[in-house]
């Protein structure tokens, strides 16, 4: 205590300021805070398994930990104000300069973002201790071991047919058709159950006019001719059309048309990347606008071939060899499972074509529970015609929709005379599932929980959240410090009141006129208002109790004034841009000043215009201190 007392009485006599503020306390206590939750982020994700769940980095906001941080940051504040307010030398009369009043709003500002920051020691800790533990070089080769380990799991009966297929090369190149209405009857196809799939060469042409209705032409002679789409691809200012050319027969690459792992392309998780839904045939894509970029479909061109140059080695050691690397590292990452390599292997080594013969489920289903593969993942892939009318007859059905036949013109017994006798991918899965189980989902949670807080810039997503209450109770502790807690209050209520009003007119306005003329209504009313009062408190012709509410209004609301008045400024430039010819249907190229600065760019700018405002004013204040009653 003694020490703290010669501390106090050194800053009291060289720095009457700093020892006004605490701000040596306050900041020493903060940085013991500071320590004690970078503690708690650093141990938070340690163990895998707190990793796999929904979205973990967010888990400082649901698993308690900001109220513990809420309760910190007011108790810190508290004691300080209270300790603070012991003494004023400003509303004493005591000698006070602009810089001094000024460099006190800047030890508040540091004071309360020192004693409310505590999340940022937190999340910089969690990313810390996630980089430590899954260093990007490891994880990258363990990804690649998932991503070619996984199928052989076989978990989900779409990843195995023939429309997945990308390898060889053949595959890649060209398109599968698999909608019944659009198979070329007398060119090779091949069948399983109600699917059909054709394989045509495509060539491109694109197109950059457009209709009246905004849409891209239809390139010639292929409009003329009446060529068909394969598919199209869209950018900003084209749009590619691929034109079927010639069917392509594949008997010779395709063994079987039974789910097998050499159909498997689907990325279990694409590190870094877009991790986009598997493709299964059974969707139609709205006459096939692409939803998968090249690159994606290179990768799943990749994780085809690594699966299938593993199924052509035809060795069991390296079957084994390869699960016994993934079931150490789901180990590692606590997956619960009941399999281990050798029985992985039991369950799909069938040499002769590979075909799916065992499935395991996604997780362990209780007792007399019914196992559901979608359980705990969304799923928005397409129903069967089996899955979505059981009782209707496949054979007459060619596309059916919520239990209704919606276009029988072409029969599904066309293609499959037998399909009624044979087993529907339901049925297939269910006789063929086995009593094996491995988390696959909890796996990809961890993956993507560690891929998103290495990723996440936390800091620049929550900095200004911080600044900017910092700032806000900065403000309206000097103004309180400086005009008392009367001219406080009433400036609230003052407030209140014109923004009341302001609203009321806006209604009437709105009645009266409406259109867009309210808009602009309400943005200048606020900004003439904010501007008027702004004036009143610099001239301080009125009385020094009324000028004291501008005074505090003006400190509290600069910052809004200016950022209203770019707002101002964004909402021309964006109406005047729109009522060009040009952009009246492409209104995306119109942006106005806030959205050329972005949001960082422009709190960064706000604040700095803010603290150069405050310094400023620090001479309106003494001169409203000066002001007799």
């Amino acid at each position: 205590m003694n020490k703290i007392s010669r501390i106090n009485q050194y800053l009291l006599e060289r720095y009457p300021t700093v020892w006004n503020t605490k701000i040596v306390w306050m900041l020493a206590l903060a940085l013991l805070f500071h320590l004690i939750f970078f503690g708690i982020g650093f141990f938070a994700h340690s163990d895998p398994q707190t990793l796999q769940k929904s979205r973990a980095v967010n888990d400082y906001f649901s698993n308690g930990t900001i109220f513990i941080h809420l309760i910190v940051s007011v108790l810190l504040l508290v004691g300080w104000l209270i300790n603070m307010f012991k003494n004023n030398a400003f509303k004493n009369f005591y000698p006070v300069s602009s810089t001094k009043l000024f460099f006190q709003f800047v030890q508040y500002f540091v004071i309360i973002l020192s004693c409310t920051s505590f999340y940022m020691s937190y999340m910089f800790a969690d990313k810390l201790n996630i980089n430590r533990l899954y260093p990007d070089t490891e994880m990258s080769k363990n990804i690649e071991l998932i991503n070619t380990t996984y199928p052989f799991l076989a978990q989900n009966y779409e990843d195995f047919t023939l429309g997945n297929r990308l390898y060889p090369k053949p595959f890649f190149d060209l398109y599968c058709e698999t909608d019944i209405q659009k198979i070329e009857r007398d060119k090779k196809y091949f069948v399983n159950y109600d699917r059909v799939y054709q394989y045509f060469e495509v060539y491109p042409k694109i197109s950059t006019k457009k209709n009246s209705d905004d849409e891209y032409l239809k390139p010639e002679p292929e409009a003329s001719n009446g060529t068909k789409i394969a598919y199209t691809k869209t950018e900003r200012d084209k749009k590619i059309f691929y034109f079927k050319k010639n069917v392509v027969d594949l008997s010779s690459y395709i063994l079987t048309t039974t789910p097998s792992f050499y159909n498997y392309s689907t990325i279990f998780y694409d590190q870094g990347g877009e991790n986009f839904a598997p493709y299964y045939e059974g969707i139609i894509v709205d006459d096939t606008e692409s939803q998968l970029s090249e690159t994606h479909q290179q990768k799943r061109a990749k994780v085809n071939k690594a699966v299938a140059d593993l199924l052509n080695s035809k060795n069991r050691q390296n079957f084994e060899k390869q699960f016994n690397s993934f079931f150490e590292l789901a180990k590692k990452y606590k997956i619960r499972t009941n399999l281990d390599a050798k029985t992985l292997t039991d369950l799909v080594f069938y040499p002769d074509n590979f075909e799916v013969s065992n499935f395991t489920k996604k997780y362990k289903p209780e007792r007399d529970e019914t196992y559901d593969p979608y359980k705990y993942t969304s799923s928005d892939y397409a129903t069967t015609a089996v899955e979505a009318a059981p009782d209707i007859d496949v054979a007459a059905a060619a596309v059916v929709q919520d239990g209704k036949v919606v276009d029988a013109a072409v029969s599904v017994k066309d293609f499959n005379p037998e399909v009624n006798r044979q087993l529907s991918p339901e049925e297939f899965f269910q006789r063929k599932l086995t009593n094996h189980y491995f988390y696959s989902d909890n796996l990809k949670q961890i993956l993507e929980n560690v891929d998103t807080i290495k990723n996440k810039d936390f800091f620049m997503e929550y900095i200004h959240v911080f600044l900017w209450i910092s700032f806000c109770l900065a403000t309206f502790i000097l103004g309180f410090r400086v005009t008392g807690l009367r001219a406080l209050l009433f400036s609230i209520i003052t407030t209140g009141v014109l923004s009341l009003l302001i609203a009321l007119l806006s209604f009437i306005v709105n009645f009266a006129v409406g259109g867009s003329f309210v808009e602009y209504f309400v943005l200048y009313a606020f900004f003439v208002t904010g501007l008027l009062i702004l004036l009143m408190s610099i001239t301080q012709t009125f009385s020094k109790f009324i000028t004291s509410i501008a005074v505090n209004i003006s400190l509290n609301t600069f910052v809004a004034l200016v950022l209203l008045l770019f707002a101002i400024i964004t909402k021309h430039q964006i109406d005047a841009c729109r009522a060009l010819p040009i952009n009246r249907l492409e209104v995306y190229n119109c942006d106005g000043i806030l959205d050329v600065l972005g949001m960082d760019i422009t709190s960064f700018s706000l604040l700095i215009i803010g603290f150069i405002f405050i310094f400023l004013f620090t001479k309106v204040l003494r001169k409203w201190k000066a002001k007799t009653e």
